[in-house]
């Protein structure tokens, strides 16, 4: 069970908004190409977390720790090892939106809680991502969900996943990850994304059943 089979594709060397958008809607084709077209994303960019976080006083570990807890949306424990790090008003805000998903509103939000550069360019990052997937017909499939961070180490820009009704995980997932091929003598940017075989196998398994319940009724 701890076996798993993935299929995507990576695009590499280009750092640009065109290639994570081009990563992004080639996993959507994807995913309507299985049938899928009721699948909605969730996208984020890893630097705004750490902008909102860099306004309460919280050091290295600190942050390491209320970054897990956006990850595994543990709002009860995330409150908790905030107290005392800021004023009250501030910490509600940036739970409030470790729980939010939407769109322009968020983003809205995130900016006026970021305070790094890097942040605000990850908020303008995805507001270019939305306004590109909007002229394709893809914009009410996306959210915008800032404790979406995937793995922390791994990812360095713009994440996504994907999501249907019917299965409680992610169908598929990627992101940008610039450091991983300077690791290994290679220096170049990258974006991929990969697909969840077995996943996508039990959400059409249970379409097909529940397509044959209704048909016997």
């Amino acid at each position: 069970m701890r076996e798993f089979t993935t299929a995507g594709l990576e695009l590499i060397g280009p750092q640009s908004l065109d290639a994570d958008t081009e990563s992004l809607f080639t996993a959507i084709e994807a995913l309507d190409a299985l049938e899928l077209r009721d699948a909605h994303f969730d996208i984020n960019h890893v630097a705004i977390v750490d902008g909102v976080l860099a306004g309460l006083e919280l050091d290295a570990r600190g942050i390491a720790h209320a970054k897990a807890l956006i990850s595994s949306r543990n709002i009860v424990a995330l409150r908790a090892r905030l107290a005392g790090t800021g004023a009250p008003e501030a910490i509600d805000a940036v739970v409030r939106l470790a729980m939010t998903r939407g769109r322009e509103s968020v983003l809205a939000t995130a900016s006026s809680l970021c305070h790094t550069d890097a942040g605000l360019a990850g908020i303008e990052r995805l507001r270019g991502v939305l306004a590109r997937a909007a002229e394709r017909g893809y914009g009410e499939r996306l959210n915008v969900d800032v404790s979406l961070l995937r793995d922390i180490e791994y990812y360095t820009g713009f994440i996504f996943e994907g999501f249907a009704d019917e299965v409680g995980f992610a169908l598929c997932g990627g992101g940008r990850y610039d450091t991983l091929l300077p690791r290994f003598g290679f220096p170049s940017g990258a974006v991929g994304w990969s697909l969840s075989i077995e996943r996508i196998l039990i959400l059409s398994e249970r379409r097909h059943a529940r397509e044959k319940m209704s048909g016997s009724v």
